[in-house]
């Protein structure tokens, strides 16, 4: 049994929880197997405590060594706590979950979810390689799903490799040790260095390096180039020397298509610029379906296609379709308990509080009726100002909804008169269309303008009055994280699923529209307030910090490219940095009535 000088004693009662066992000790932190008393449910409990700082005194109590390094232990508890909050804020089956943070003995600490089952790594040292195509599949389209989720809200993991892979009983793979985790920052920021040879990219080796989602995805392609042929590659830093990688497609490869292993080969690329830039651009390099939301993050900068060998071939974007408390003696056999034990705690996520709100769990629904939808009663348009945008009451007769997301024509008068910096997305839009591509920033910027121009007061709809629009009930809560998902069975086109013909503009087998991305505004039936689109063709920025921390503004609505029950709920929320642009992102205004 493994021990420690730092560690707290076994049965130690932290808040409603005991301490049972010592699973691991990192420089940063230790992690101990816990039970809840309250519960009877086991739970991985790590404990932030680097020894190069702090030492614990008193039994239990925390301290920093000198007053030198106050400073930096200040910093590694908000490190620590912003992890944690990220970590809160994700409910995925391919990502570890966090259920609570703790405050407590001159530290903090980090309630996550228990998980048994064995690392990648094992699997790969007991199996040698993956056998074929699908076995393969079957462990890297969970692990992208996961990824996606974390690259939507700005994060990277940056330490990705079999060891940090625990896979779940039926090969279910979920990604650990976060501990190496930060936000994408600026260009001008610099990335703390933090690597793993073979598996790391070349810029996670450099000072200034710019990173981002294709980081995770140099990493995740060693990966399976690893399971592939049973031996990592050469770091990245000697491929730039002398790059001795053998493509994967350049040789037969019993059981796997050229295709898939030319999608791997596009994620082994040394220079960033050549890799991918999204993991849902590299899932369509491998021809599979992207179900996913994502504002996505920025691509990096001159990026340029890779000439040999040639990328794949990138489709159409399409969408397919308590317990009781355990016995102490049978907890750890033959159970690889990886929750973060041994890792590096060195750098953090990002975000400042946790999320207690989970996202609204997937429910089985009844299959939509094939009939379109019927047409609502036409609603009188309250006001229509000098760029042909129109108002109606909803459902308040204080504010007018415009009827429509705002359009590229409106928004062109604007970037036409400010010079506003607008980047047009890589597919063809008409002037119908919802502008895209535009940040909370600028969505306020417009507004602005449209006011002095109209003397005026026009703004962004605030959560709850995007609900009300939206027809749902009063939500419980006091922030839209707090209301995000309660309203269940509540679709924009009702209470069943998939959306019938007519719905929407929204993805998977153009079962509801036949618009590859977004459609021109008004194409399909408004609903009982007369607004178009509170359901699909894009996300639309509201008025609000998603959680009290202020980091992120509130997105509602689902978008062109989402095809997912519990995503296109009308009380779910999506959130972004103010300063995101996405080709699924815009907004809708409105004004005080007068």
């Amino acid at each position: 049994m493994e021990t420690h000088q730092l560690a707290l004693p076994d049965g130690f009662q932290l808040a409603n929880y005991e301490l049972i066992q010592l699973l691991g000790k990192g420089s940063f932190g230790i992690t101990y197997l816990g039970v809840d008393r309250e519960l009877g449910k086991k739970v991985a409990i790590k404990e932030l405590i680097p020894d190069s700082i702090v030492t614990r005194i008193e039994g239990s109590q925390v301290v920093v060594q000198s007053d030198s390094k106050e400073s930096n232990w200040e910093w590694a508890k908000e490190r620590f706590l912003e992890e944690a909050s990220a970590l809160a804020g994700f409910k995925h089956p391919n990502i570890v979950e966090v259920y609570r943070l703790i405050e407590a003995n001159g530290t903090v600490y980090m309630v996550m979810d228990y998980l048994e089952g064995e690392s990648y790594e094992e699997r790969l040292h007991r199996i040698g390689r993956e056998p074929d195509e699908a076995s393969m599949r079957r462990v890297l389209e969970p692990l992208m799903d996961g990824l996606e989720e974390v690259h939507a809200t700005g994060m990277l993991h940056r330490d990705i490799k079999p060891a940090n892979i625990l896979l779940r009983p039926g090969i279910i793979p979920v990604l650990l040790d976060f501990g190496s985790a930060r936000k994408l920052l600026e260009e001008q920021s610099v990335m703390t260095s933090l690597v793993t040879h073979g598996y790391s990219p070349i810029e996670q080796y450099q000072i200034n390096g710019k990173q981002g989602p294709w980081t995770d995805i140099y990493a995740l392609g060693t990966v399976v180039v690893r399971a592939i042929t049973g031996e990592k590659p050469s770091t990245s830093m000697d491929r730039i020397s002398h790059d001795d990688f053998t493509w994967l497609s350049s040789t037969e490869r019993e059981g796997f298509s050229p295709r898939f292993l030319k999608a791997v080969d596009w994620a082994m690329r040394v220079k960033p610029r050549q890799r991918p830039a999204h993991i849902r651009e590299w899932r369509e390099s491998f021809g599979w379906n992207s179900h996913k939301k994502h504002v996505l993050p920025s691509r990096p900068p001159e990026r340029s296609v890779p000439q040999s060998p040639a990328p794949p071939v990138r489709p159409a974007l399409s969408s397919p379709a308590p317990v009781p408390k355990p016995s102490k003696a049978n907890w750890l056999p033959k159970a690889m308990v990886l929750l973060l034990a041994a890792g590096a705690f060195g750098a953090f996520f990002w975000i400042t509080s946790p999320k207690e709100q989970s996202r609204p769990k997937l429910n089985p629904l009844p299959p939509a009726s094939l009939t379109p939808i019927p047409k609502p009663t036409p609603v009188a348009i309250a006001f229509e100002n000098s760029l042909g945008m129109k108002f109606v009451p909803a459902p308040s007769s204080k504010l007018l909804f415009c009827i429509w997301d705002t359009r590229v024509r409106d928004y062109r008068a604007f970037v036409k008169e400010t010079g506003q910096r607008w980047t047009e997305p890589n597919f063809t839009q008409g002037p119908d269309h919802p502008v895209v591509n535009v940040s909370f920033e600028d969505a306020q910027a417009f507004c602005q303008w449209l006011g002095a121009k109209e003397k005026r007061i026009y703004r962004l709809p605030t959560d709850e009055e995007w609900s009300q629009a939206a027809g749902l009930p009063p939500e419980s809560g006091t922030t839209p994280n707090e209301k995000d998902g309660q309203i269940k069975d509540s679709y924009p086109w009702g209470t069943v699923w998939p959306p019938p013909p007519g719905a929407g503009n929204y993805a998977g087998s153009k079962r509801s529209d036949s618009f590859e991305n977004t459609s021109p505004v008004g194409s399909f039936e408004p609903n009982r307030y007369g607004l178009y689109d509170m359901g699909g063709n894009v996300w639309q920025w509201c008025d609000d910090w998603y959680e009290s921390n202020h980091r992120k503004r509130v997105l509602r609505g689902g978008a062109w490219n989402i095809f997912s029950p519990d995503i296109l709920l009308s009380s779910f929320r999506y959130y972004a940095p103010p300063g995101d642009r996405s080709d699924n992102t815009g907004f809708r205004c409105v004004t005080p009535a007068q």
